[in-house]
């Protein structure tokens, strides 16, 4: 007697065979990540592009000793701004990409913790201002432009939620031209700094009024919500955020240190002005990284990450070589003959770019994965390390300030790469 017919083997549903699609076919990593690289990337391309622009005519419109004191509020709000926001936007883009069917309310929800870390940023920055006496009125008014267009990128991350790439280009896009005519007319005009701070300030506060508008006609649902349970969603969120923290905290709280531990104004403006020519370099795998969240989040992050980050290892290499070899001209190309200062700084710190590009992209991997562990892990320790040694040594060595950036950046790279290329690849689920 046979035994049984078993019948036909059983393999696990996925979920387009539940919705009757049929299994999905695999994808490749560049199919899969080179449409939201080239759409993605041209909002967030406008935006950061419009920023470098702006940062270099801010330069060239004052001399050293007056860009210091704007380098210092500009640096220390940013990382203010950064942390006092955690992962808000980041956990918006994840959770609206997933759930784009209900945009509207979890943009309402997210919205609400956006404006309260905001209202919790300008009680910082108005202290500040009232320490800061003779630059009280600058610091203030750097502090409100960082708010500001920190609100205007947030409601811009809506678009990106759901890939409306038009949208968000023209919102960013609008925002940039604004800001650079501004800077521009500064520069021709001769514009003492309180005045230039607070005239982008009034244009910043303009463009996110514009922003509010648009949304209350374009996006119903838009309302003032709180979450059921604020600071569960807040630690919730906070994770997200890390990678955006540590871009701001990088190079940007070296100069809040330098000019706090020896007052030297020039000194601070020539290490910002390099900071910003290699950040500038630093936009290509910036700009990638952003563009792919919501896809990575969305579909899950694929097989080829290890080549991927060898690919912005490989990048961040030929960046750093070419800001290396020529700094006397980009300085000069960039912000005149006034700032020769800045040629040293600039070299000093390409090396940054090596590691910049391989740990922006992987520390993005990791958030948009829900990896919350291996990315406090990879980004944290480094961070508090590199505060202390900014204590430590810039005040009696303040030369040393471009090499432990690049340390620091180096062993957040290398264990975020190393998390990333360990954990296996799965998709994202709500």
């Amino acid at each position: 007697m046979g035994r049984p017919d078993p019948g036909p083997r059983l393999r696990p549903a996925s979920v387009r065979d539940l919705s009757g699609a049929g299994p999905a076919p695999p994808v490749s990593l560049p199919r899969r990540f080179l449409p939201p690289v080239l759409w993605m990337g041209s909002a967030e391309g406008a935006a950061r592009l419009g920023n470098a622009v702006l940062q270099i005519l801010l330069v060239r419109a004052m001399p050293p000793a007056r860009y210091g004191v704007f380098a210092y509020a500009y640096s220390l709000f940013l990382v203010v701004v950064a942390l006092m926001s955690l992962g808000i936007a980041e956990a918006f883009i994840r959770e609206g990409s997933i759930r784009r069917e209900r945009l509207g309310s979890v943009l309402a929800e997210f919205f609400s913790l956006r404006v309260l870390s905001a209202g919790a940023t300008t009680a910082v920055v108005a202290a500040v201002a009232l320490a800061s006496r003779s630059d009280g009125s600058v610091v203030l008014a750097v502090g409100l432009f960082l708010v500001f267009r920190s609100l205007t990128a947030f409601l811009a991350t809506a678009f990106r939620a759901r890939e409306a790439i038009s949208r968000e280009f023209a919102l960013r896009t609008a925002e940039s031209v604004l800001l650079v005519a501004v800077a521009g007319a500064a520069v021709l005009l001769g514009w003492p700094l309180p005045t230039l701070v607070w005239a982008l300030t009034a244009a910043a506060g303009g463009a996110l009024a514009a922003a509010i508008a648009g949304f209350l006609v374009f996006l119903p649902g838009f309302s003032w919500t709180l979450p059921s349970s604020l600071l569960r969603r807040m630690r919730q969120a906070a994770p997200y955020g890390l990678p955006a923290v540590a871009g701001a905290w990088l190079l940007r709280i070296d100069i809040v240190f330098l000019q706090k531990a020896g007052g030297d104004a020039e000194r601070t403006a020539f290490f910002a002005a390099a900071a910003n020519l290699v950040l500038v370099a630093g936009l290509v795998p910036a700009i990638a990284s952003a563009a792919v969240y919501p896809a990575l989040a969305r579909r899950g992050s694929g097989r080829g990450m290890g080549r991927a980050v060898f690919l912005f290892f490989a990048g961040g290499a030929v960046l750093a070589a070419g800001v290396a070899l020529a700094p006397q001209l980009l300085v000069r190309l960039a912000y005149g003959a006034r700032y020769a200062g800045a040629a040293r700084w600039t070299v000093a710190l390409a090396p940054f770019l090596v590691f910049l590009a391989p740990g922006v992209f992987a520390a993005t991997a990791l958030a948009a994965r829900g990896e919350t562990f291996r990315l406090c892990v990879a980004t944290l320790p480094p961070l508090a390390v590199q505060a202390l040694a900014d204590i430590a040594l810039i005040p009696a060595h303040p030369g040393a300030v471009a090499g432990v950036t690049i340390a620091i950046e180096a062993m957040g790279a290398l264990a975020a790469t190393f998390f990333v290329m360990l954990s296996p690849p799965r998709s994202i689920r709500s």
